[in-house]
């Protein structure tokens, strides 16, 4: 949606913040936004855009959007920053986002989660925040690299085992109807989102 200007747009609401709002972008934003602050002329729709809410990071956008379309995974947190907005440190209005209204509440909850703003947000209002290491759960997978001996299809499985010792064992059992040529090992990252699981970076 194209914005002139916010408050001329038809059935517009604006709204009182939390005190904490929060903004979702790209690391490679980071620099101008330390020097800058979050500058709506640098977004095509003029404005800038906050997360309304505290409690549940899947509500946030862009992730709402993505688990609407079941392309979600917690992962996802680790690619973004977090810019937390304290509301309280300037002077702006505010009005939920018409982008986000009347959505599909199982997905986003509230409308009033998603806010837009014309003004530009100081540096001094804003603080970065990112996953903390106590919410990633890393899971390691190790992969078997064989040949069938009974029709020489190479096939690479992932085994059950998580323990060295354990392995070891199973691909024992493997060698019995696979030539093993080798093995690797891939390490995939969760987050525990179902808790807020942002703590603040120091920049």
């Amino acid at each position: 949606m194209h914005y002139d200007h916010l408050e001329d747009i038809p059935g517009i609401e604006k709204i009182i913040p939390e005190r904490y709002v929060w903004h979702v972008t790209s690391p490679k934003n980071r620099r101008s936004i330390i020097r800058l602050g979050i500058n709506p002329n640098f977004s095509k729709h003029n404005c800038v855009f906050a997360n309304n809410q505290s409690f549940n990071i899947k509500f946030f956008f862009p992730f709402c959007v993505e688990t609407y379309f079941k392309n979600y995974y917690s992962s996802d947190l680790l690619e973004f920053d977090f810019w937390r907005i304290d509301t309280t440190k300037f002077n702006a209005d505010f009005y939920i986002d018409p982008n986000m209204m009347k959505g599909p509440k199982e997905f986003m909850g509230d409308e009033k989660y998603f806010i837009t703003t014309e003004s530009r947000i100081p540096s001094n209002a804003i603080e970065l925040f990112t996953v903390g290491e106590e919410f990633i759960i890393k899971t390691k997978t190790v992969f078997l690299l064989g040949e069938e001996i009974e029709t020489g299809h190479l096939l690479e499985l992932p085994l059950k085992s998580k323990k060295n010792e354990e392995i070891k064992k199973e691909i024992t059992e493997y060698r019995k109807t696979f030539k093993v040529l080798g093995t690797s090992t891939m390490t995939l990252y969760y987050v525990d989102d179902n808790k807020f699981p942002l703590v603040k970076m120091e920049i």
